[in-house]
């Protein structure tokens, strides 16, 4: 990652952890530092977010800490006062970002969707007079054959369309059913880190909780709780590099295993509680999974 994405990255969790989030602006923070950290071009992204009334004074202040590392020279003996320079530069307008943006509005605020055209064009359509001319009458007949069955087929479709569009994919999930899949493995999850930490656990029992947390990874993804699908994916990811033994389950690492589990169930039951810290620690899991990946 460019230094300037992880210095900003850096800068908004250090001003984050100076205010009193909620599980919902816990998540905006996290979409941000998603946004910064993937976009391939960071100078438009912040002329993007300029753009956006609520952003933009933000934006703003994103933009002179950025070009400040772009034009500036580091003296790399102040960094640190620099740096908390900058935090506290944006501390403020993150602040009243927080109180007007939802998780929702900053996603769809902040994602470029790619619209390709599809341009829909009739099957041999253009060409098949010049066909009918060059080609013997059974191979036209050929075509022909090919084009009503092609439109038959996109009739077929429509009626399945309307017959089936009413129901329900039996695994399409309601915020309720999903609250209870994803709630109802934590006491487990958690009684299951001290056996790992005792190293009393089964093997089997490793596999069924990765799939598990793999499974529910899944769930909220198609809810779309960003966040919480990264706790999973990374709770998961943690479990099977134990499983490997390329980590071992440490009290460090339990600990932050755990903390993936405070973040999962504060989210979903949506308690106003701060649990930045907890957010950090399962962080840095995922960023030391990433390392040895």
């Amino acid at each position: 990652m460019e230094i300037n994405k992880q210095y900003l990255i850096q800068c908004i969790t250090c001003a984050s952890n100076n205010l009193r989030l909620s599980s919902e602006k816990i998540e905006v923070v996290a979409i941000l530092k998603e946004h910064i950290s993937q976009t391939p071009d960071l100078n438009n992204l912040i002329s993007d977010m300029k753009k956006l009334t609520r952003f933009s004074k933000f934006a703003i202040k994103l933009g002179e800490i950025n070009q400040t590392l772009q034009t500036g020279k580091i003296d790399f003996l102040k960094i640190s006062d620099k740096f908390k320079e900058h935090s506290h530069l944006i501390l403020r307008e993150l602040s009243n970002l927080l109180d007007v943006v939802t998780p929702h509005e900053c996603r769809e605020n902040l994602t470029i969707q790619k619209i390709d055209e599809v341009k829909i064009i009739s099957p041999e359509s253009d060409n098949l007079h010049s066909e009918i001319q060059h080609e013997n009458f059974s191979h036209v007949s050929e075509n022909v054959v090919t084009l009503h069955l092609k439109q038959k087929s996109e009739s077929d479709l429509l009626k399945e369309e309307i017959i089936l569009g009413d129901l329900k994919d039996e695994n399409d999930l309601s915020f309720e059913n999903f609250e209870k899949e994803v709630l109802k493995p934590i006491k487990e999850l958690d009684l299951f880190l001290q056996k790992l930490m005792r190293a009393e656990h089964n093997p089997d029992e490793l596999i069924f909780f990765i799939e598990l947390m793999n499974n529910n990874a899944e769930l909220s993804a198609k809810i779309g709780f960003e966040v919480i699908t990264n706790m999973h994916n990374i709770f998961a990811g943690a479990l099977t590099k134990i499983k490997e033994k390329i980590i071992k389950p440490d009290p460090e690492i339990i600990e932050q295993l755990r903390a993936c589990l405070i973040v999962i169930a504060a989210m979903v039951r949506e308690k106003d509680v701060d649990i930045t810290s907890y957010l950090n620690e399962a962080e840095k899991l995922g960023n030391k999974i990433n390392l040895i990946s």
